[in-house]
């Protein structure tokens, strides 16, 4: 990872400390109406505190970090306001009850899918989980096509109204039979629960075009904040400090008067 993105996301981070919660940007005054949301744990080592990032985005616009010390609701509630507008996220509660009365809570089907793949692994003979998992990979074919020929999502609705029915009906019958037929604390047992919990947002595209079936992207795009968090584990600090006249002197300034720990 290029040094001035390790320095660029602590100096955001402290940015972000320095500003109140009330004068935080909110979402309720954003014109998007489609947002994906993901946290992402950021552990503490000696004096510093565990935190989380917060990442609030969207297909191919605006991406937005927000820094919290908790992983509690207050951070995406606050932040969110009163936004009404649409909101895809995994299982997670703190997820819940945040936005506008009006907001839709779209769920992520990758997610469901990992529970699956997870039962697989657990079992690898179980045929139940297989064939779960290879019937979810057809509803994620369906949006395939569209994407590599970069159709307009007119098209890729379309598709999805003519194709995704019958496959959600298969999906959730073998949901239904698996659950009652595999033990309460199973790997398996897991993954029905979570989708069928989740049932009415995984399957809310078919009333939102707009929406992804995943927040796959919003998940890649963590990552590189996750390797910025794991620099100190990689062995990088010494390096980091050897390659500091890499830095213009502006970069050093403000990296003093911030006391970011990378250059402690």
């Amino acid at each position: 990872m290029p040094l001035i993105w390790v320095f660029l996301s602590h100096f955001i981070v402290r940015l972000n400390l320095s500003v109140p919660p009330a004068r935080r940007p909110s979402l309720a005054a954003s014109n998007a109406c489609y947002f994906w949301l993901k946290d992402t744990l950021h552990p503490g080592r000696g004096k510093n505190h565990q935190a989380y990032l917060w990442k609030y985005s969207r297909p191919g616009g605006v991406v937005i970090f927000d820094f919290q010390l908790g992983r509690g609701r207050e951070g995406p509630k606050q932040f969110l306001g009163h936004f009404n507008g649409i909101l895809q996220t995994d299982g997670y509660s703190g997820y819940d009850r945040v936005g506008g009365p009006k907001l839709i809570h779209a769920g992520c089907g990758a997610h469901a899918r990992r529970y699956f793949f997870q039962a697989v692994e657990a079992h690898p003979d179980d045929r139940a989980a297989i064939a779960l998992v290879a019937t979810i990979d057809e509803l994620f074919a369906i949006d395939a096509q569209p994407r590599e020929r970069n159709l307009m999502v007119t098209e890729r609705d379309r598709l999805r109204q003519q194709r995704a029915g019958p496959i959600l009906e298969s999906i959730k019958s073998q949901i239904e039979a698996a659950r009652s037929q595999t033990l309460p604390k199973s790997a398996l047992a897991k993954a029905c629960n979570y989708t069928l919990t989740l049932w009415n947002r995984l399957t809310r595209f078919l009333d939102h075009p707009i929406l992804e079936l995943s927040t796959n992207a919003a998940e890649n795009a963590i990552r590189s904040v996750a390797l910025v968090r794991n620099y100190e584990q990689l062995g990088i600090r010494q390096s980091l400090t050897r390659a500091k006249r890499d830095l213009p002197r502006w970069a050093l300034d403000m990296a003093d008067d911030a006391a970011l720990p990378v250059f402690a």
